[in-house]
């Protein structure tokens, strides 16, 4: 993995290549042993890094002890959508006077408007 290779291997390693493979194998960066790093396209070395640095933090974060969120969004949060969703759902078919459809005991079920429970 990419963050595997910026924060443990790289630093250790007496030479590397980085390339950037998406489409013409152009090589990124490089140390040969006893030199220098030399970043030959800064932009995409630049976009690596950050990719890697968002990659590690949301790694932190579902260790933190708020584990099973999503991209920095806990998990409480991304639940919490398809069930005011439902919701909504619930409440305008009633308001509309429109049966709603669901799925009940192993069979699709038709609800008539005034037995929907908010």
């Amino acid at each position: 993995m990419l963050p595997n290779f910026l924060s443990l291997y790289r630093p250790i390693a007496d030479s590397w290549s980085l390339y950037d493979n998406s489409s013409d194998a152009r090589l990124v960066a490089m140390r040969e042993v006893g030199g220098p790093e030399v970043v030959l396209d800064a932009e995409a070395w630049h976009m690596i890094e950050k990719v890697s640095k968002a990659r590690e933090d949301e790694r932190a974060y579902a260790v933190s002890g708020k584990a099973g969120g999503m991209m920095g969004v806990p998990i409480e949060e991304i639940t919490a959508a398809p069930h005011e969703a439902a919701r909504d759902a619930r409440r305008r078919h009633k308001a509309f006077g429109v049966p709603l459809v669901i799925w009940r005991d192993g069979e699709v079920v038709e609800v008539p408007p005034e037995e929907i429970e908010d």
